[in-house]
Formats: structure tokens, sequence, C-alpha cells
């Protein structure tokens, strides 16, 4: 059981997601530093239990909730940041993920955007749509970007961002997550030239 859950029944304002709830958890989990703008968090905080509510699934919000803070806690993230990316995958992944596996793609994103150094907007940016249209998750095709980080010295930044623009066409022509990694860490290679502009210097025919 969650810590944050634990403290759930005893810390949480009536609303669920007020400001306050918020502040009284952050003092006990140790969160009291890792909250840069409580409005904005809270303001957060209602669209997912928005989302929840729409699901007719609103009873599982508050645990939701204290799994954003948890990660937020554990992984020294800014709690208005991690639960900005809770939202954006709830909406993505719903229907294909439990809540407890988009808690797990949000903490994969964030370990990614530590490993590589981009910012979780450009990690939920870039991972999402390649996780949709290969029907993979964000902790894979990070994985898949770091293996080949090590086995070429091309930055996962640069094959990340490559992948997220090549992933729609290649699947559609049979192309694996490796082999697009891989196309790209050549590209970037011969090319010297990185990120978003990498897949530009793919010939099509790599492709198709």
């Amino acid at each position: 059981k969650m810590f944050g859950q634990f403290l759930s029944s005893r810390f949480l304002t009536t609303a669920g997601y007020a400001v306050a709830g918020v502040a009284t958890y952050a003092v006990f989990a140790g969160l009291q530093n890792m909250i840069s703008d409580s409005g904005k968090l809270e303001q957060t905080l209602a669209q997912i239990k928005a989302q929840f509510r729409a699901l007719g699934d609103e009873s599982n919000f508050q645990g939701f909730r204290n799994g954003i803070l948890d990660i937020s806690r554990q992984s020294g993230e800014v709690a208005d940041d991690v639960a900005k990316i809770a939202f954006q995958f709830k909406g993505a992944f719903e229907g294909q993920k439990s809540d407890s596996g988009i808690l797990k793609e949000v903490e994969s994103a964030v370990q990614i955007s530590r490993v590589t150094g981009l910012s979780l907007t450009e990690v939920t940016d870039s991972l999402t749509a390649t996780a949709l249209d290969y029907g993979t998750s964000v902790e894979h095709v990070g994985d898949v970007s770091l293996a080949l980080q090590d086995r070429t010295g091309v930055l996962a930044t640069h094959i990340i961002t490559a992948i997220a623009d090549l992933a729609p066409g290649a699947k559609e022509v049979g192309l694996t997550l490796e082999d697009i990694g891989s196309i790209a860490a050549v590209a970037q290679q011969r090319s010297g030239i990185s990120g978003a502009a990498m897949a530009g210097a793919i010939p099509a025919a790599a492709i198709t």
C-alpha cells in the first residue's frame, strides 16, 4: 500500500484536490520543497479528477493523485510537472493501460528525462506518440534509445526525437523501433546533425 494512500484518509480535504490538502500531504510526505506552483498543481489535479469523473471512475482518483505525489517525492521532480505528465498520459493511454500502468509510464518518463537530459515535456511529446504507434510503453521506447546510445555512441536524445518523427511511416512498412533507431543513429553519425532535423537527413528509401 502506497504511503500516500495511507495518509490520504487522514489529511485530504473534502474536495480531494484543494491546495490545503496538497500542502498538508506535502509536509508529511517530504514534498514541501517540490511544489513550484500550488495553484498550477491544484488546477492540473482538478483536470485529472475531471477525467476520472467523465469515465465514471471518480472513486479511483485519490489513489492516482497520491501516486503522482509519491513519484514526485521519490524522484525529486517538481510535483506540478509530474501531474501535468500524468494528465497527458491519462488521456493518451486510457483504455490501453490501467491507472497503475499509467503511473508507471509517468515514472518512466521522469527517469528517461533524468538520464537523457531531455525535459519532461520533450520526453512526453516524443515518446507518447511513438508508444501509441507501436502499441508499446514509454519505458520500452526509452530502453531502445538508451541501448542504441550504448551501442553506437549517438546520444539517446537524438535517437528519441528522430524516432518520434519517423515512427508513423516506419510502422506502416513493418520496421521495428530498433530498425528506425538504428537508421537514425547511422544518419546522425554520417551527417553530424541531430534531433528532429535528423529525420530529414534520412532518405525516404530507407523507410519505404
